[in-house]
């Protein structure tokens, strides 16, 4: 009996723990971010017109930016919930329909199976759209930051390095490439006819032979302008289309001469802009996967190899616990955010020599699939499984050790609903225990009690196939 109930305390006092150390509300699944309503399509009542056309319009469309636009939108929300995911991927399906080559819908996608609950299929999902962009574009780095991310959220922390630094290695190039094509001019001479092919990067400002000035301002001399134009612009300069910032705004090309060269990101004046803009239009979350600098990538690395780190949302998904004498006691490895929130789901946790101590759950709580509990490196499975009436009210716990049933709580509540205690019988349900919590007595209790009611959430067969969806 004492064991009983140690066991029940142990796995309530693991459970508060996790609450505790990972608390957040979560949101309403019926809200996307900053308060935006959606429609039980799951569409967004306040939607920008791009985004209703998508929706809305009967006939077929040929366009593929015409399903890549609205799911981008949505992506931008400061919060995307799974239903808001759900939907940003099939328009993303939609647009893949259309046009199975296009790279940015690949991005797309799979940035919106990361924001859906933490999950293997997701996880799959999500990388397979990573590594299609690599096919499609091996010397575009945002596929291999994407991969990255996924396998930091799946626990696999050396492979996701190797991504990194193959895209640092990637925007290294690339800024080596673009420096080597403006300093092509110098080499060459004064000729302004062997000037005219090179650009600056981004901004799409071009030299004419001469040195670029010492400010970093890309400005051009009178000599030779109309010839250096890339679109035949008497005043040699680039299009409007290139002239665009980060943040979207419009941007002068001096401006923005100088951060081409730093991140390694810069485009030809032909470059395709849309990618750019859509860049800028993805959430933080989203956007912090996508590192355009080698210095941010170095970071991300140095992260992964310090004593805890965390996944693109900020949300800690590793972390090192020492004793007082300095040497490592375990690490936790936090594996499901399966609301996409900061409430962790899953916590595996390790000795210091690598080695699984416990995996402990908390799933789908507040509803009537809620469960709770851990298993050991030894396979032991402790869980507490909630018996529900018909009614739709929790009646209590049934608490599985191994894999038989050893004891259930029954709960008793006074007559304004709240609980005031439990029965304990054990696993023939013959009563041999009744706990009133402090303050209250037998003479509170009106509901609740009298034998073993309720039904089970799930069978510890479930179970097994539950843990199986997420690690």
């Amino acid at each position: 009996m004492k064991k009983r109930i140690l066991l029940i305390i142990n796995i309530l006092t693991i459970t508060v723990y996790m609450t505790a150390v990972c608390g957040c509300s979560r949101n309403n699944d019926g809200v996307g971010s900053e308060g935006i309503a959606i429609n039980p399509d799951g569409t967004p009542v306040e939607q920008s017109d791009a985004a209703s056309s998508a929706s809305t319009q009967e006939e077929a469309k040929q366009d593929p930016k015409e399903y890549l636009d609205p799911a981008i939108d949505i992506l931008s929300w400061k919060c995307v919930n799974d239903v808001a995911a759900g939907k940003a991927i099939e328009l993303i399906d939609q647009a893949i329909q259309i046009d199975d080559g296009l790279v940015e819908a690949y991005k797309g996608r799979g940035s919106a199976y990361l924001c859906l609950g933490d999950s293997i299929a997701n996880f799959d999902s999500a990388e397979a759209d990573f590594i299609k962009m690599q096919e499609l574009e091996p010397d575009n780095p945002d596929g291999y930051l994407g991969q990255a991310e996924v396998l930091i959220r799946k626990g696999k922390k050396d492979e996701a390095i190797e991504l990194l630094e193959k895209a640092k290695e990637l925007l290294s190039a690339s800024a080596s490439s673009s420096t080597s094509g403006t300093g092509s001019s110098d080499n060459a001479g004064t000729s302004g006819t062997g000037s005219s092919e090179n650009t600056t990067g981004a901004s799409g400002t071009e030299t004419d032979g001469t040195s670029v000035a010492e400010d970093g301002s890309g400005e051009e001399s009178d000599n030779g302008a109309a010839e250096s134009s890339p679109d035949g612009a008497a005043d040699g300069s680039a299009p409007d289309s290139s002239d665009v910032s980060a943040d979207g705004s419009d941007q002068s090309s001096a401006d923005s001469s100088s951060d081409s060269q730093t991140d390694g990101s810069s485009e030809n004046a032909s470059g395709d802009d849309a990618t750019v803009n859509n860049q800028a239009r993805y959430n933080s979350g989203i956007s912090e996967i996508f590192m355009t600098t080698e210095a941010d990538i170095q970071l991300r690395i140095d992260e992964l190899n310090s004593d805890t780190y965390s996944d693109s949302k900020g949300r800690v998904r590793y972390t090192t616990i020492y004793a007082e004498d300095g040497t490592v006691m375990e690490s936790l490895f936090y594996a499901c955010y399966m609301y996409g929130e900061d409430d962790s789901d899953i916590i595996v946790s390790y000795n210091a020599e690598g080695s699984m101590i416990a995996t402990v759950f908390n799933l789908y709580e507040g509803t009537d699939k809620y469960v709770y509990g851990m298993y050991t490196g030894s396979d032991t499975w402790n869980v507490c499984i909630p018996l529900w009436s018909d009614d739709g009210v929790m009646t209590g716990i049934e608490t599985v050790y191994g894999g038989s049933v050893i004891a259930y709580d029954i709960y008793l509540y006074d007559s304004e609903g709240t609980m005031i205690g439990t029965e304990q019988y054990g696993s023939s349900k013959s009563l041999e225990n009744t706990v009133y919590f402090e303050g209250y007595s037998s003479d509170n209790a009106t509901n609740g009690g009298e034998g073993v009611t309720g039904t089970p959430s799930y069978t510890i067969e479930d179970i097994y196939a539950l843990l199986g969806e997420f690690i």
